[in-house]
């Protein structure tokens, strides 16, 4: 036997084996489960921060769970190793603060110096390069209570007033004092306010109408007096001119332009008087007129009485002015004793205080 058929016999049968044995080694692969890969396999796994989730699983951690990392929560936060939800006072920037516990949706504002994403973040309402700050009248935004940049608000303490076509709230925002429709609006002689040089709303200056006493004037023009006092307010050429009326306790004057009034003294007695009421009307002073006790001014009574004043009241008690029998006008009258003048009688014998009348 040649060497090559030793070879070939030798060589066979290891050629056989491989071809006999293969397709009953690749069956028995296919039947194998290969185990569950880690993230699936109910297992706590290095890295997970509870049993499939968190770590490098797709899957986060749900609230109570364990964690190792904020990273590993669906809350996106991690507290002692547990998922908790985030809070305004823990003293932590979690959930949607913009810094530690303020700002967001749920927390409060967060002070001057803080971090923020929106002036809501912000206390102050102004949140300008990542950080709340304290509005100004200088900051070109329009903030705090300004009713349009840097002008109107607040900022009419500074004298900063928005010009015609800004935004405005009140006319006091507006540097012509009009606001119509939040919207500042050149000045007019028709828009009811005291603007471009006007002595009052639309008074004066370039429109028409006169400004009354003690209004602002620039020329003397502008008044219905045709005086316009060097205090730059209108004044009056006549008493006519002032207000009020004229009596004997009080009169009107102007002297210099400027109205006043002058007064009688105290007790200056009226020339109308009322004869019998035991009263005087007098001045007081200050122009008012007062009524004052008079015991002089007697009531006008009959000649068989007498009269008298009680605290400006009269009194007119009926007494005889002498003893019964008393002449009073009239052929044979006397006074009757009861403020009477009647025809004489005769005396009472029995009573001669008494006077007797004939029927």
């Amino acid at each position: 036997m040649s060497d090559l058929s030793t070879r070939r016999w030798l060589v066979a049968p290891f050629l056989l084996v491989p071809l006999a044995l293969g397709p009953l080694a690749c069956s028995k692969t296919n039947d194998v489960t290969p185990p569950p890969a880690a993230c699936a396999n109910g297992v706590l796994d290095d890295g997970e921060g509870d049993i499939d989730c968190g770590g490098s699983c797709a899957s986060k951690c749900k609230l109570g769970q364990s964690c190792n990392l904020d990273g590993d929560c669906a809350t996106a936060l991690c507290s002692q190793h547990l998922c908790v939800n985030a809070s305004c006072s823990d003293s932590r920037m979690d959930g949607d603060e913009t810094d530690q516990d303020c700002g967001g949706l749920s927390c409060k504002p967060c002070e001057d110096g803080k971090h923020c994403k929106v002036n809501g973040d912000c206390a102050t309402s102004f949140c300008t390069g990542g950080v709340c700050k304290s509005p100004t009248c200088s900051d070109s935004e329009k903030n705090g209570t300004e009713s349009d940049v840097d002008c109107g608000g607040t900022c009419r303490n500074e004298g900063k007033l928005c010009a015609d076509g800004r935004s405005c709230v009140l006319p006091e925002d507006c540097q012509s004092g009009v606001c119509t429709g939040n919207v500042c609006k050149p000045p007019n002689c028709t828009d009811g306010v005291q603007n471009q040089g006007e002595c009052a709303p639309d008074k004066g200056g370039p429109c028409q109408g006169k400004c009354s006493y003690d209004q602002p004037c620039t020329v003397a023009g502008d008044c219905e007096t045709g005086v316009c006092r060097a205090d730059g307010k209108c004044g009056c050429a006549t008493k006519a001119d002032c207000t009020g009326n004229d009596t004997e306790c009080g009169w009107r004057q102007c002297t210099s332009g400027t109205c006043s009034m002058a007064y009688a003294p105290q007790g200056t007695a009226l020339s109308q008087q009322t004869a019998g009421d035991c009263l005087q009307v007098e001045c007081d002073g200050a122009g008012a007129p007062v009524s004052v006790n008079d015991t002089s001014d007697l009531p006008t009574v009959g000649e068989c009485t007498t009269a008298q004043c009680s605290a400006g009241n009269p009194s007119v008690p009926v007494i005889a002015q002498k003893t019964a029998g008393t002449a009073c006008t009239g052929t044979d009258h006397v006074c009757d004793g009861a403020g009477t003048c009647a025809t004489h009688g005769k005396y009472d014998e029995d009573n001669f205080d008494e006077v007797l009348f004939a029927p």
